[in-house]
């Protein structure tokens, strides 16, 4: 059963470490636009930022997996602009902590 799960289902991994540190954040942002939707990304330490993220496509929804260190998304009204599809974006966090701030409010 699980073979033919994983045939089924294709994983992508991306890994900013693999990038040159200079390149990080851009890489990162391209990873996120594609995964999830268009952002910026802001770390608290860019000389150690090196997040991994792991994605599968299952029919409509879009799965991922995110290990990070301390940092900022930003996810403008431009960015708002350039969306195509509505999107539902539900986060389980498995540990560490994050606040959320949308229009003001946490």
């Amino acid at each position: 059963m699980r073979n033919s799960a994983q045939a089924i289902i294709a994983v992508k991994s991306f890994a900013a470490a693999q990038v040159p540190p200079h390149r990080r954040l851009a890489y990162w942002d391209e990873v996120a636009a594609t995964t999830y939707t268009p952002v910026v990304t802001q770390s608290w330490d860019p000389p150690t930022f090196a997040p991994e993220l792991r994605r599968a496509h299952l029919g409509p929804l879009r799965i991922a997996e995110v290990v990070s260190s301390a940092g900022s998304l930003l996810h403008t009204e431009q960015h708002v602009q350039r969306t195509a599809e509505r999107v539902l974006f539900l986060q389980l966090q498995a540990a560490g902590e994050s606040v959320h701030e949308q229009a003001g409010r946490e």
